[in-house]
């Protein structure tokens, strides 16, 4: 794994996941059920908290309107 550089003023905030115990239960079943019979199930994806801030470019526009 590589090191990402970051652009110049510009800091990468890089946060943990957050998983909810329902979460957690359905990705303990879908590994149990995959090592029992090797078939993939369907896990609910989780909210990313990070997806809240919007996208990289809009990041930066906000990044930049504050500098001026």
């Amino acid at each position: 794994m590589g090191y990402i550089k970051e652009p110049k003023n510009i800091d990468f905030i890089i946060q943990p996941s957050v998983q909810n115990q329902e979460d957690k239960r359905a990705f303990s079943e879908a590994i149990a059920k995959y090592k029992k019979t090797g078939e993939l199930s369907e896990v609910p994806k989780g909210k990313n908290p990070a997806a809240t801030h919007g996208t990289y470019r809009d990041i930066v526009a906000k990044i930049r309107n504050k500098k001026e």
